[in-house]
């Protein structure tokens, strides 16, 4: 299996619609033939990565830890 990592996110005015394409782009990957890390960078530049960021919910109200 082939892996792959999608970076989202950060502090471009084009925050909101990178989160967006990512969840569509996470979502449209072949599970079966790529492992996806996601890593999410929210809007003051820190990396996050974990579950269910397949997800447009989970960063409605992001906090991270």
């Amino acid at each position: 299996m082939k892996r792959i990592a999608v970076l989202f996110g950060g502090k471009s005015c084009e925050h909101d619609i990178s989160v967006i394409t990512a969840v569509q782009a996470i979502n449209g990957i072949d599970a079966a033939e790529y492992a996806v890390l996601p890593v999410y960078i929210d809007t003051e530049g820190n990396f996050f990565t974990g579950g269910n960021f397949d997800r447009i919910e989970t960063f409605r109200k992001f906090v991270g830890k």
